[in-house]
């Protein structure tokens, strides 16, 4: 297998297909076909922690970037702050920060602020920490230092939101005077000491903030060379406003803000920038999460919902697009959670309000609104025509605000497609994304996690490799670990018997 492939993982975050089947109806109608509905191989996920049945977004994107299961809180490292060991044995590195290793194009993609986990998880690490009051302080609250963490990656392209967190308190953004930013925040967990954007152009990023100067890199009479490294920040915080449809409407806010690019939109630009970048010829992997789908649903928006879900989907079409240019190229997706348990019901009569559902009774009935189209108990969803010309009114119900467990569906297409089974472990992202980029094999034996194995059924096991690396020497390092040297520029791993991740390099 050539190491030159490509790799694109799209997370449109807190999809489930009940999320896909109202964006079907709102887009295409009942007998139209999303992008996501052409992808060629699908896979029930399933999204267990370590410590918990359902997922959380930041652990479920360290899984996503390692391998591995973590603590339902982790951010990177373990719950005790020590470094994960990848599924492919690499204490501390996700499979973004070993294609930057071995000179591969990396691109990070977010409509939300550059801390969100579904793209920053690949590329940084915080661990719990304590306040100055003595109060325990989580790693996903590390908004700054996930920040900075992320443009001191070495990510080629790094897109989304967040300038809040890149400008110190008293300092004035493109996005924000000094005055508004400090409105919003002055926790120190939120705002940096430095000026990360001055970071990340002293480290060579060209920085857009809007969805025209972003189209300008590709335009050569504005940027006769096209910048290597770019930094996008297109909104203080996300690129969209994450609250209930009552009180957008209020606010006379939008659900996206227009002068950002969708995510779609970013990922094309990002891509035509990636094939134009001198290390291109060796292979690249761009991580790209809508985190719109999510926000909106755990605040019980409907619109926005299904708003986000579409924009997930244009850029599943982006993506397919790049397959037909690169045909060496896997897209996979995967959400970790199911925001808001979304439902479509119908019929509804058009031009009414959609009223309520009885939910969860106990003695007498508990009436709650479902969402029309602006919001609870409003106007219906309008379907776009069916085959034979019928439109049909429908209304958005909700299990709650969080993030359930849900009905999740992995996708995948090109490369390796082939490969993604029925049913599907969280950490075979990874393992897929691994395999396609990085031009690694796994044995069969490894992947029956979790279990326990002691040093005679490692040995047989390493034994099994002899055809293929006839020459691999093994040194047992201590009771629970085995060093073994690897082929090729990865250097020596230390594997440990409990993570089960030995792996060998094939010809």
């Amino acid at each position: 297998m050539p190491s030159n492939n490509h790799v694109i993982f799209i997370h449109p975050d807190g999809t489930s297909p009940s999320h896909y089947a109202a964006a079907r109806f709102v887009e295409y109608g009942p007998d139209g076909r999303l992008n996501w509905d052409k992808l060629d191989k699908s896979g029930v996920y399933l999204g267990h922690m370590e410590d918990q049945l359902g997922g959380t977004s930041n652990a479920g994107a360290v899984t996503h970037a390692t391998g591995a299961k973590v603590y339902a809180e982790s951010f990177g490292l373990n719950q005790d702050n020590s470094s994960v060991t990848s599924l492919a044995g690499t204490p501390g590195k996700t499979i973004v920060q070993e294609a930057i290793a071995a000179n591969k194009v990396t691109a990070l993609v977010q409509s939300g602020a550059a801390y969100e986990p579904g793209t920053a998880a690949f590329v940084a690490q915080v661990g719990e920490t304590t306040s100055a009051t003595g109060q325990r302080v989580p790693p996903r609250q590390r908004l700054a230092d996930i920040t900075k963490e992320v443009i001191l990656s070495g990510a080629d392209f790094i897109l989304g939101g967040g300038e809040l967190n890149m400008i110190p308190v008293g300092q004035a953004g493109f996005h924000g005077t000094a005055a508004e930013y400090d409105a919003l925040s002055t926790n120190g967990l939120t705002r940096p000491s430095e000026n990360l954007i001055d970071l990340a152009k002293s480290l060579g990023y060209t920085v857009v903030y809007t969805e025209q100067q972003l189209r300008d890199l590709l335009d050569p009479s504005k940027t006769p060379t096209p910048p290597t490294k770019v930094l996008g920040v297109f909104a203080p915080v996300h690129t969209f406003n994450d609250r209930p449809e009552e009180v957008l409407v209020q606010n006379n806010l939008p659900l996206y803000k227009s002068t950002a690019p969708e995510i779609g939109e970013m990922l094309e630009i990002t891509q035509q920038l990636m094939e134009q970048h001198p290390n291109f010829i060796n292979g690249s992997i761009a991580i790209v999460e809508e985190e719109g789908s999510d926000n909106f649903g755990n605040n019980n928006n409907a619109a926005g919902t299904i708003e986000g879900t579409i924009r997930a989907d244009r850029a599943i079409g982006t993506a397919l697009d790049f397959i037909e240019r690169h045909p060496n190229t896997l897209l996979l997706t995967a959400a970790d959670s199911d925001a808001g348990g979304l439902q479509v019901i119908d019929p509804r009569a058009a031009n009414q309000p959609v009223g309520t559902i009885n939910a969860n009774p106990t003695t007498s009935s508990r009436n709650v609104p479902l969402d029309g189209i602006t919001g609870a108990n409003t106007q219906p969803f309008i379907a776009q025509p069916d085959a034979n010309g019928d439109v049909f009114s429908f209304a958005v119900g909700w299990a709650g605000t969080p993030d359930f467990s849900g009905s999740i569906v992995s996708k995948a297409h090109g490369l390796n497609a082939d490969k993604l089974t029925a049913t599907v472990d969280n950490t075979a992202m990874y393992e897929l994304m691994y395999e396609t980029l990085l031009a690694w094999n796994w044995h069969p034996e490894f992947k029956k996690r979790p279990q326990r194995l002691g040093q005679p059924k490692i040995q047989e096991m390493l034994s099994s490799f002899t055809p293929m690396a006839p020459a691999l020497p093994i040194t047992w390092r201590c009771a629970t670990s085995i060093k073994v040297p690897m082929v090729g520029s990865i250097g020596t791993s230390c594997l440990t018997l409990e993570s089960i991740s030995v792996i060998w390099k094939t010809s």
